[in-house]
């Protein structure tokens, strides 16, 4: 059994799949064939939009439960998640070194948890292990490697384009399409603006510029959960084109990706639209960092990205 929670917006849920999937494919080239499980418990308490039911994801069985580990886990699993979820309700497991090894030693218990990104070393669990179980964030691409075309495949919307996007489809495959995402909305409200405010006026502006220059005719597809601050701000030359807001996620995510070339916002979703892409020969524009809280400023960033600066100093380097 591969027991995967489920968190978060669908770029955050895609993460958290494509490490399990990547553990279930390892498993099957090893002779264990197993079922593959996914919680949807936070997505049900918390009202995340978007689900990964919407794609071609692996046969598998859902389950609502709080603690999977605790309902499914051996015992030894049970002391060892237990033990983590005290250890992280005293922030200990984020603010030490011993909290570190803790994680990445999670591996051998069959119960792998994934904090920090940027540092973390996770060695995959035994093949000898009947259980195994994922929690966390799972957001680096070494997590994932050697099963890029299975993602790509399972990663498409299992409902066909609506009769309302045909259109705006079209427009996308048939010319120099550019996608352009700005996230704000709860990017921009109390906590949430000092870990994940990077992108400003200043980097769209720039990234905006750049595409002109490396970009012949490009048109500019817009996608954004504040579509007036981007009219107001941003001076988009030549053919723009505006996503309603009002789609599906799925149906968005589709549009997204089927872009030619990106300028991506430090969203998950923006990062797995460029992913998903199936241009080889695809610009991709991003911040110079991910977010700017220690430990989640460089586990996105690729070899191709295009780096531009921010006009946003980030306040956990500041004296």
């Amino acid at each position: 059994m591969i027991g995967c929670d489920i968190s978060g917006g669908l770029g955050n849920q895609f993460f958290r799949y494509a490490f399990a999937r990547k553990l279930y494919e390892e498993r099957k080239l090893a002779g264990v064939r197993e079922e593959f499980v996914i919680n949807d418990y936070a997505i049900d308490q918390h009202g995340f939009q978007g689900s990964l039911h919407d794609f071609n994801i692996l046969p598998h069985k859902t389950v609502h439960s709080k603690r999977l580990v605790m309902e499914y886990g051996s015992v030894c699993q049970k002391m060892f998640y237990g033990l983590y979820i005290v250890l992280d309700r005293v922030n200990f497991m984020r603010n030490s070194k011993l909290g570190s090894l803790f994680v990445n030693g999670g591996g051998k218990s069959g119960v792998v948890i994934s904090e920090n990104p940027d540092d973390e070393e996770l060695s995959a669990p035994s093949c000898k292990l009947k259980r195994i179980f994922t929690h966390g964030s799972f957001e680096n691409v070494g997590y994932f490697k050697g099963i890029e075309p299975i993602l790509r495949k399972e990663f498409t919307p299992s409902h066909p384009i609506s009769d309302y996007n045909h259109s705006l489809y079209n427009i996308i495959k048939n010319s120099n399409s550019v996608f352009l995402g700005v996230r704000r909305g709860d990017f921009m409200q109390g906590e949430n603006r000092k870990i994940f405010y990077v992108c400003d006026r200043d980097y769209y502006q720039r990234a905006i510029n750049y595409i002109k220059e490396h970009v012949t005719n490009p048109v500019f597809i817009v996608f954004s959960n504040d579509i007036p601050w981007t009219k107001h701000n941003l001076d988009i030359p030549g053919e723009v084109y505006y996503e309603s807001g009002h789609d599906a996620v799925y149906e968005t995510f589709r549009l997204m990706y089927s872009c030619h070339h990106f300028i991506i916002s430090n969203s998950t979703l923006h990062w797995w639209a460029q992913y998903r892409s199936e241009n080889k020969n695809k610009i991709v524009v991003a911040p110079e960092r991910w977010y700017n809280a220690p430990g989640w400023e460089e586990h996105l960033m690729l070899p191709y990205f295009v780096r531009l600066k921010t006009g946003v100093r980030n306040p956990y380097q500041e004296v």
